[in-house]
């Protein structure tokens, strides 16, 4: 819409929307995105990691998914490898309170890797989950690809704040 209205923005970066997201949007879609720039809180698909691979392999074999994983895709995909890991530390016989106090307990979730080593529980400061980095692609016509130098991005609490 920016665009649209003649606002010329220096950069154009997108905290999600990128991936098969944009792509399955459309023609239109597509090109009012040509040359933005997009995070993720995830090792992205273009990456090739071992992380990755497996979870589109994952996709294909149980969700016939033959594409590049979308955000909501990778946020199934992850909400699924944390209820296994709370499953196993859940007893022989789980009970909703044991899969629940096995959850509470995980420090050590690191997404099979799809954060890249970039993990960090705080308690009382912040909740768990990946640090503050992302992984930065662009748009040229139809594919993302990897921002050189933002493979990731971290930044860090600035001290004497809370997030």
């Amino acid at each position: 819409a920016l665009k649209q209205d003649g606002v010329h923005l220096k950069a154009t970066v997108l905290p999600t929307g990128g991936g098969n997201d944009l792509i399955n949007s459309g023609p239109a879609a597509i090109q009012a995105a040509q040359g933005d720039d997009f995070e993720s809180p995830f090792e992205t698909p273009e990456m090739h990691t071992p992380a990755t691979e497996a979870m589109q392999k994952a996709l294909e074999t149980y969700a016939g998914v033959h594409t590049d994983a979308t955000f909501a895709e990778y946020c199934g995909y992850l909400s699924i490898l944390g209820l296994v890991q709370g499953l196993q530390g859940a007893g022989a016989n789980p009970s909703q309170s044991s899969l629940i106090k096995s959850l509470s307990h995980i420090t050590d979730y690191q997404a099979s890797g799809l954060w890249g080593g970039h993990f960090s529980v705080d308690w009382g400061k912040r909740p768990p989950g990946p640090t503050e980095c992302v992984w930065m692609t662009k748009l040229s016509e139809t594919t993302f690809h990897l921002i050189s130098g933002a493979d990731p991005v971290c930044g860090a609490v600035i001290p004497g704040k809370s997030v």
